[in-house]
């Protein structure tokens, strides 16, 4: 089983893409700020990190460069409205998995966790 670090500020939005994750088998670990989610693949590291775009403090695409750089083989997924105007920086940031648009099609997102062998 695939362990999942969730990273989304809005409690709703952290939820539904939990629950989503759970529901298809994944070991999921919920975090509402990039912070916590660091902390949290301190103690434990994670096969996949999805997190949200826009959040206060460190945004997505800064959390997502960091755990490229201390966690090289986790895959790392972008979920953002801004989907298609990301810059090239960006996307490597979330390389391999990528970025996802907001809002998301389950299937689509799945898609990307499973990128790494859910």
């Amino acid at each position: 089983m695939s362990r999942v670090v969730v990273v989304d500020d809005e409690p709703a939005v952290a939820k539904a893409l939990t629950r989503l994750l759970t529901f298809h088998g994944f070991d999921v670990c919920t975090c509402l700020s990039a912070a916590s989610a660091l902390a949290e693949l301190r103690a434990r590291p994670a096969d996949v990190v999805v997190s949200d775009f826009h959040m206060p403090g460190m945004d997505g695409v800064a959390l997502l460069a960091e755990v490229k750089r201390c966690w090289p083989a986790t895959c790392r997924v972008l979920i953002s409205a801004l989907a298609t105007t990301l810059s090239e920086e960006a996307l490597a940031a979330c390389a391999p998995c990528g970025v996802v648009p907001k809002p998301f099609r389950d299937e689509e997102l799945l898609r990307a966790v499973r990128g790494k062998g859910g």
